[in-house]
């Protein structure tokens, strides 16, 4: 396939093709999201991009979010262009990062505001993002959580967090 980025202003994707003999980017397409893009992570198979959008800012924003996604876009092999695949599915609270395991089975979302934790979803044989996969609600996720990565064993996750003095803030 051809070599592309991708670049995320708000809401907005756009592909650009790398020209690298010439040091060049040419932009061809675009889509958009349900809000601003938070955090993208490609599938395994480098057939799917997946994308968070939220319409929260920072934790200083006092706003609550209203809107909270995960998208799954399509990677045409020939152009790079991308489409929406499958539905846009709800998230409890903004994911500032995700990840999918190595295998390409779960999509893991890191949350920070305004409760810190983890969602798990599935991804459906045909790249689209699956049902949620329920996490106890006893688990310390630490403050501020904002990225989580697999292994490379497919065996454990890391959580990474801020590390703010939780009494201090």
């Amino acid at each position: 396939g051809k070599l592309v980025l991708y670049s995320a202003v708000g809401p907005r994707i756009t592909q650009f093709d790398i020209d690298v003999d010439a040091a060049a980017l040419t932009a061809r397409g675009s889509l958009d999201v349900p809000a601003n893009v938070q955090y993208a992570w490609p599938h395994p198979s480098r057939r799917w991009l997946y994308v968070a959008s939220s319409d929260r800012g920072s934790h200083h924003d006092a706003k609550p979010a209203a809107s909270n996604h995960l998208t799954a876009l399509r990677i045409d092999p020939a152009t790079g262009a991308l489409e929406q695949h499958g539905t846009h599915v709800e998230l409890p609270h903004r994911a500032v990062h995700i990840c999918l395991d190595a295998a390409g089975r779960f999509l893991l979302s890191a949350h920070n505001v305004p409760r810190p934790g983890i969602t798990v979803n599935r991804i459906e044989a045909d790249g689209t993002i699956g049902a949620r996969v329920h996490q106890p609600h006893a688990l310390d996720y630490g403050i501020y959580p904002h990225q989580v990565r697999v292994l490379p064993s497919d065996r454990g996750a890391v959580l990474v967090d801020r590390g703010n003095d939780a009494e201090h803030g």
